[in-house]
């Protein structure tokens, strides 16, 4: 029913996906298939933090809301996906999922990834010749193409984890991330989450806005380049402006934002704003500008973040837009720094100077916004040459300014 309702809205519904279980179907499962189980080095079952306790099925339901500190989920353990009958036997169960519920694709927290460890006969899962990469890879494949044969357009996403350059990002299997990616893959970064982490020593996880941003705009650039798209989950801790621009630096750098909506107060509803304007934000044909200063100058009596956010986008040989995102910037550098922390002055009487390539002229100037209400207004602008001159009234928090050119 809700599957359905979401339908009419246009509203695709995606099932919670892991390459591993959980509970006793899972376990009465590995019971009767033993040669799925990944052992570890001393024997026994991999799981979480590498322990695997029997008595925590006594205690699953006594969580940490009740003082008591047991794990408050089942306990886990990890399977031998190099095997490929383990493998099948979950393809073919989000298989049965689909048909049963309508789903229209999964999002994986864990897919089908393989872990070295040992077989039950005490051998390598991962074999001299192989990588954890490429037996990853043939899973992932495997999996969209049995799935695509019985639900076509099934849709697929994945949690990466940190950003790709981490040495347990994607930078660990190439050949897997390029698989995801492909054809549409919705690629998370959970890591940056946790963001609001004082300590300078976690390069996954930047604790420093602007860092944070370019860790997303470079991992932004490769998704696209490789077919997919990239979600950022929301700093966990922060205060009420940290929250607006967690909201507002994410789609700014081209990324979705993975989960939201609990942080309030927000100024504008951001939301809202970057579905009624998504063109400009998330449309496939957006590049980020290499050196934007030779074409724009953007002048305010104080600092204004964009150029690590101007971008074209080029609708034809005759129809281009040039995208600048203007964002007044926090006051503390740090997320998560200062309670008391507050809103950037207001910025009145926003410059900028624009030189046109040659062979087009500028149509029309447009000013978005989500401030206070989501709304776009037509800028008038001043032509002198190749050199256009536009006025944004006031930069609150972030507004978007397209120059929308054609061909003379």
């Amino acid at each position: 029913m809700i599957i359905k309702e979401a339908h009419k809205h246009g509203i695709k519904v995606l099932t919670y996906g892991k390459g591993f279980g959980a509970g006793p179907p899972y376990f009465e499962l590995l019971r009767r298939h033993p040669e799925w189980i990944l052992f570890n080095s001393h024997g026994r079952l991999e799981g979480y933090g590498d322990v695997f306790n029997i008595r925590d099925l006594n205690h699953w339901n006594e969580g940490w809301f009740q003082g008591k500190k047991h794990w408050s989920s089942w306990p886990n353990a990890y399977i031998n996906l190099a095997n490929l009958e383990a493998v099948d036997y979950g393809i073919n169960e989000l298989i049965g999922s689909a048909k049963m519920f309508g789903w229209d694709g999964v999002r994986f927290d864990s897919h089908f990834k393989v872990f070295d460890g040992y077989n039950l006969d005490g051998q390598r899962i991962i074999r001299p010749g192989e990588t954890r990469d490429s037996l990853t890879v043939r899973n992932t494949k495997r999996v969209k193409e049995k799935i695509w044969k019985e639900i076509p357009n099934y849709l697929f996403g994945y949690n990466w984890g940190p950003q790709y350059s981490h040495p347990g990002g994607g930078s660990s299997s190439p050949l897997d991330y390029a698989e995801t990616c492909k054809g549409g893959g919705l690629i998370m970064n959970e890591q940056l989450r946790g963001s609001w982490s004082l300590l300078d020593d976690a390069p996954h996880r930047p604790n420093k806005w602007m860092e944070y941003t370019k860790v997303i705009i470079s991992d932004v650039k490769r998704v696209r380049k490789l077919g997919g798209y990239y979600c950022v989950i929301h700093v966990d801790k922060c205060y009420p402006i940290d929250a607006i621009y967690s909201e507002i630096l994410i789609p700014a750098s081209g990324a979705h934002i993975w989960w939201g909506g609990k942080f309030q107060p927000r100024y504008g509803d951001y939301a809202q704003f970057t579905t009624r304007y998504s063109a400009f934000i998330w449309d496939d044909r957006i590049k980020q500008l290499e050196n934007p200063e030779a074409m724009f100058r953007v002048m305010s009596t104080k600092d204004i973040w964009w150029k690590e956010f101007a971008n074209e986008r080029i609708l034809s040989k005759e129809h281009r837009q040039f995208i600048l995102h203007l964002i007044n910037p926090p006051v503390c550098k740090r997320i998560f720094q200062d309670e008391t922390n507050t809103a950037p002055p207001r910025q009145k009487g926003v410059e900028i100077s624009a030189k046109i390539p040659k062979g087009y002229r500028v149509k029309n100037i447009w000013l978005l916004t989500a401030e206070p209400t989501t709304h776009g207004t037509t800028l008038p602008f001043k032509v002198s040459g190749e050199q256009t001159d536009v006025t944004v009234p006031e930069l609150v928090f972030w507004d978007i300014v397209v120059f929308d050119l054609i061909g003379k």
